[in-house]
């Protein structure tokens, strides 16, 4: 993440949806047939699928809704809340807010599974929805595995995020062995606007002293990037991808120091707006104990010197 001080934003909400491919048709496997029939997107909280299955032998007694973020692999699930009988139809909400975030731009690969009480089952064919943030009307820009998406006639931010994003590539995931992996950058144009599309702060004070120009998103393939427009963003953008880059190598377990680190080492400014900090605990004899920062400090100025003290030990490692 990389954080840039202070903004407090709101955000207005509407509705939409994009779906790749068509919606999952019925499929039978026998007397048994589901299938999706319609998604509504209630962005920022939730999509709303509405689902249909019947049987010719006995009455409908369970339906199951599957899905998978992103490249996965970790699957969701869950029951769905049925009247039984040898036709039913009812809705499934799948949250996307809170607890249950999804990054907005993801796609989501969704399918049912149906169970009769003779015991004959059906899984319904997969189809992908793209989990939108309605608020805008999005454009996006394709070079090999990236894609960009912007809005609001940001077309020369697109083109230089995808520059950042193509180097990053070289430089990071031909290092890491990862490279290849597809993973979009999602371009917003104001403070507000990528407040709203990110998860809500619990602390109030942190939600006044920080605004998160750049979130990767390892799970949804993808990272926000606020297009102040300029380096700033560029580097916000080369910042936030190494941190896919160093997940998808890597895994979960990458000690905070290191990936922050090397996500800095990423930049292109070698992090030289964390220097300052670095240097002043460095003359002052207050730097922070690296086997102590597994997670990073909530004060702004030390979380700075926390940036800028792992820089300095990934770029002397490297």
């Amino acid at each position: 993440m990389n954080p840039v001080r202070p903004f407090i934003c709101s955000v207005a909400l509407l509705l939409g949806l994009t779906v790749f491919g068509p919606l999952p048709g019925a499929r039978a496997a026998g007397p048994v047939e589901a299938k999706v029939a319609g998604v509504q997107n209630k962005f920022p909280e939730e999509l709303v699928f509405s689902l249909e299955a019947s049987s010719t032998a006995a009455e409908v007694r369970s339906v199951t809704f599957h899905s998978v973020v992103g490249s996965g692999p970790a699957e969701r699930r869950g029951n769905v809340e049925i009247q039984r009988g040898r036709e039913v139809k009812a809705t499934f909400t799948y949250k996307t807010g809170g607890n249950s975030f999804v990054a907005p731009g993801a796609d989501i690969t969704y399918w049912i599974e149906a169970e009769d009480a003779a015991g004959n089952k059906v899984q319904s064919d997969k189809a992908v929805v793209w989990y939108e943030d309605t608020r805008f009307e999005w454009r996006n820009l394709k070079e090999g595995t990236v894609t960009v998406y912007y809005y609001g006639g940001a077309e020369a931010n697109a083109r230089r995020a995808m520059e950042a994003a193509r180097q990053t590539q070289q430089k990071v995931g031909n290092m890491f062995g990862v490279s290849a992996r597809p993973f979009r950058v999602m371009l917003y144009n104001t403070p507000r606007d990528i407040t709203g599309a990110q998860p809500v702060e619990q602390s109030e004070t942190r939600r006044g002293e920080i605004i998160r120009a750049g979130i990767a998103y390892s799970g949804e393939d993808l990272v926000q990037v606020l297009a102040f427009g300029g380096s700033g963003a560029e580097d916000t953008a080369r910042h936030e991808i190494t941190h896919l880059f160093v997940h998808w190598a890597a895994g979960n377990n990458v000690a905070t120091w290191l990936n922050e680190g090397l996500a800095v080492w990423g930049q292109s400014d070698g992090g030289q707006e964390y220097v300052p900090y670095f240097r002043r605990a460095l003359g002052n004899n207050e730097l922070l104990l690296i086997r102590g920062m597994d997670s990073f400090p909530g004060k702004s100025e030390d979380t700075l010197l926390a940036y800028g003290q792992s820089y300095s030990v990934v770029k002397w490692l490297i």
